[in-house]
């Protein structure tokens, strides 16, 4: 009975370490920003639109438009043009790049369409 008291005691204080250890090695959170499109749906047809409609309507309409790649509360954001709020952000810090990409960002990197976006953030290894 007493080594039964004993192991479990015993084993009470190991898993209290182990939490303590695992919380003093927790990794940090993003921020809980959730993007502008995140209540947007899509919808997708496997059927090829008919032959009177235009091409131009499978157009991916985000090629149209201009993008901004900022800061946002210290990590990498892509901004719609004039909107405040970001339309993607992302999981890499704006402090692990070199200075110069930092003051770039800082600054706000001006692109013409999410194709450019998508280039520039490779490069950020986003």
């Amino acid at each position: 009975m007493k080594r039964n008291v004993v192991l479990a005691v015993c084993t009470a204080a190991l898993i209290m370490a182990a939490l303590a250890v695992q919380s003093m090695f927790k990794i940090p959170q993003k921020p809980n920003v959730s993007p502008s499109s995140a209540n947007t749906s899509y919808y997708f047809t496997s059927k090829a639109p008919p032959s009177q409609e235009s091409s131009m309507v499978t157009a991916d309409t985000k090629h149209a438009e201009h993008y901004l790649i900022k800061s946002y509360k210290g990590y990498i954001a892509v901004f719609k043009e004039g909107e405040k709020k970001p339309y993607q952000v992302y999981d890499r810090r704006i402090d692990t790049l070199p200075k110069e990409d930092q003051e770039k960002i800082t600054k706000g990197i001006p692109k013409d369409n999410y194709t450019a976006v998508e280039h520039q953030l490779e490069q950020f290894d986003c």
